[in-house]
């Protein structure tokens, strides 16, 4: 029988040893108190039980190094804080493209959140940058293995972009980083901020939800008020529900549930989801169940004044490089005054009971817009105001090419209207046919540049143009062009109009008039040709002539001529045996002198009026 004993001189270097051993196990776990702080040296107190006695160094080392580890903890030295604020820094600088700074910060490693404060960060590809006055960060003691994700909470932010930096729709791609990690986010209260030359916007918001996964992200804004600023004006609007931004399979769409409300203008509904990358995939649609035109116009023009209400919906595609926007609107009530086209004078506005708006437009870089097309329709309305030239009847436009160059086709139908411009051959008078344009012209000059082919089909526009009177019936045809650098524009027509129910009554004479209008498109309007005769009577002489030559240079052949010139020219001006009381005489001097000239006033013969220039008569036997 062998017998197996523990030498003396080995058994205290055993001792020893396991000694060490037990001291270092308990130095190894004292870190964990950089992640529960001193709440970990509570499990030596097992120590204290007698059949755990042995356990009494390894306990008593673990609490010394525990004491330690809380001492460096609390004087910011700590390996586990120091380790996620690093993985959270990261995350977000893969987020949001730009690494965040902060001014304090601190952290709680037994609740396992981390406090910054004034974070901010630039966001170059924006063209901006984001603030947050505060953000705690709930990571979790298995982030760092990727088993859980954390919790931004935060207050505050301010974030502000340029909305026409080359890399901004570059950066809304990219939100949320390439590998989509996981968070869940909530921030209470802050403002979002669009800059522009000519458009800019900030909201107000209440909250913003989110979460993110590696399969993509997801954020939801509660805005409370939406301040949108176009060319210098402010629209201040109330908004109810929510916007939403959500990033899947490498696009990014921006959704909206949205009521906007401004009390002077009026509210519409928007809802639907656009695509950052510009697809036509997505669309906003836009139900404008109220706008007050006049209330919106006033902000913007002075010399010119639109009133009525308009409904409808819009439909808004592509991205914001290239943002697609399709109008359907209708008006009611609608009115329109500018100061110079409707002499100061209220009582000539346009008036348009009901008319529709349908656009096709592209907006590109915030700042180019084009039209293709544009259909304004009224069924019935005014399409002319002057003190001279009044016009009634239907009449539909299409525009389109790039803003302020368009280019498009008017098409009108005159049911009524009257001409009313006393005609005279005296330089010396004011009055002018030229006076006949309709203000319509005026209006169209409004436009930075304008090219347009035109119809008009007149059914009916009464002339009481002393000494004619009568109605005229026809079609034209032809152009009006504005070019960019000018502030008037060139007017050219072609086709006829006849004159239906012609008479004249002049001094003495009295008759009817038959005759055209024919225009051509290669000279100006007041170049049309004449064509026609009138038959009538001075007292017992009879009258008849051909009408020819021009509008601004009529000519009068007469024929059928028994006796001279001025012996004619003065029966017209008082008839052989008619008796003129003074006050005939006066009047009968001014007609004459009003159409003919002074002098022939004075000679009492209309003829005369030749020497002025702007008439010619023959006389045939």
């Amino acid at each position: 029988m062998t017998t197996t004993q523990t030498s003396p001189e080995t058994a205290p270097a055993a001792a020893k040893g396991a000694g060490s051993l037990t001291l270092l196990l308990g130095l190894a776990a004292a870190p964990l108190a950089f992640v529960f702080g001193g709440f970990a040296a509570l499990p030596a107190a097992v120590a204290a039980l007698p059949p755990l006695r042995r356990l009494r160094p390894a306990a008593l080392a673990f609490v010394v190094g525990v004491a330690a580890c809380w001492g460096l903890s609390q004087a910011g030295i700590n390996p586990w804080v120091s380790l996620v604020r690093w993985r959270v820094s990261a995350m977000l600088t893969e987020a949001l493209g730009a690494e965040p700074t902060w001014q304090t910060f601190t952290a709680d490693p037994v609740a396992g959140t981390l406090d910054f404060g004034s974070v901010q960060v630039e966001l170059p590809k924006a063209g901006g940058s984001a603030t947050l006055e505060h953000l705690q960060v709930d990571a979790g003691y298995a982030f760092l293995l990727d088993m859980a994700s954390p919790t931004l909470t935060g207050r505050g932010l301010q974030l502000s972009v340029d909305g026409n930096a080359p890399e901004l729709t570059q950066f809304l791609e990219s939100l949320g980083g390439e590998q989509g990690h996981a968070f869940d986010l909530h921030i209470e209260g802050g403002a979002l901020q669009v800059r522009g030359e000519g458009l800019s916007a900030r909201a107000e918001i209440k909250a913003i939800t989110g979460a993110g996964s590696a399969k993509g992200l997801e954020l939801r804004l509660v805005p409370l008020s939406l301040a949108v600023t176009a060319l210098g004006r402010e629209h201040l609007l109330r908004t109810q529900g929510v916007v939403g931004i959500t990033r899947s399979a490498g696009r990014t769409g921006f959704s909206a549930e949205l009521t906007l409300h401004e009390p002077e203008l009026g509210h519409a509904f928007v809802h639907g989801t656009l695509l950052a990358d510009g697809s036509r995939e997505g669309a906003l649609a836009v139900t404008l169940d109220r706008l007050e035109l006049g209330a919106l116009w006033a902000r913007y023009r002075v010399i010119d004044r639109w009133r009525g209400l308009l409904r409808g919906s819009a439909r808004v595609t592509g991205g914001l490089r290239d943002l697609g926007v399709v109008l359907d609107l209708e008006g009611e009530d609608i009115e329109y005054f500018h100061n110079t086209a409707m002499q100061l004078d209220e009582s000539r506005s346009f008036l348009m009971p009901a008319c529709t708006l349908q656009a096709d437009m592209r907006i590109r870089d915030g700042e180019t817009v084009e039209f293709a097309p544009l259909l304004f329709s009224l069924p019935e309305g005014t399409l002319a105001t002057g003190r001279f030239c009044e016009a009634q009847g239907s009449a539909t436009l299409t525009l389109q090419g790039q803003w302020p160059a368009l280019e498009g086709l008017l098409d009108a139908t005159v049911t009524g209207g009257r001409l009313k411009r006393d005609i005279t051959w005296n330089p010396l008078e004011a009055e002018s046919l030229l006076d006949l344009e309709p203000n319509t012209v005026l209006v169209g000059e409004q436009f930075p540049a304008l090219a347009l082919d035109w119809k008009v089909n007149v059914q009916r526009l009464d002339v009481d143009c002393a000494p004619l009177a009568g109605w005229l019936t026809g079609a034209l045809e032809g152009t009006f062009d504005k070019p960019a650098q000018s502030r008037a524009a060139s007017v050219r027509a072609g086709g006829k109009l006849a004159l239906k129910e012609g008479r004249f009554a002049f001094l003495a004479a009295a008759g009817d008039v038959t005759g055209e209008l024919e225009f051509n498109p290669h000279a100006p309007v007041e170049q049309a040709t004449l064509r026609g005769a009138l038959a009538g009577k001075a007292g017992s002489v009879p009258l008849q002539a051909e009408i020819t030559g021009s509008v601004w240079r009529p000519g009068f052949v007469f024929s059928g001529v028994t006796m001279t010139p001025e012996a004619l020219g003065r029966c017209i001006y008082q008839a052989p045996g008619e008796a003129l009381a003074p006050a005939q005489e006066l009047a009968r001097r001014e007609a004459c002198t009003r159409l003919c000239g002074p002098a022939a006033a004075v000679a009492r013969n209309p003829f005369l009026a030749k020497e002025m220039g702007l008439v010619f008569f023959s006389f045939k036997p």
